[in-house]
């Protein structure tokens, strides 16, 4: 998850933040929909899925800054962003 923060960064410039967030979750959404298929693949199968998962996930943090800077004050961002972030732990 870590190393996709760096390409994220780069595809945010590039190309548009919705734009990497909707491969990333069309990728998430594959990827979590293929586990219970691969259940009797192996533990490889899984680790590589979640492996994927992880990637696709990675922008989702980028893109949270990335908007608490745009639609935020400097007052309100620590509240936005930690407010998303819970929301992220809880679910």
């Amino acid at each position: 998850m870590l190393i996709s923060h760096i390409f994220s960064s780069i595809l945010f410039r590039k190309i548009g933040c919705h734009r990497v967030i909707l491969v990333s979750l069309i990728l998430s959404a594959v990827s979590t929909t293929a586990i219970p298929f691969l259940l009797s693949s192996g533990h490889n199968a899984i680790i590589g899925i979640r492996v994927i998962q992880g990637i696709a996930f990675g922008p989702v943090f980028n893109f949270i800054g990335k908007n608490a800077v745009a639609w935020a004050s400097l007052k309100e961002q620590l509240w936005f962003l930690c407010t998303c972030i819970s929301a992220l732990i809880v679910s």
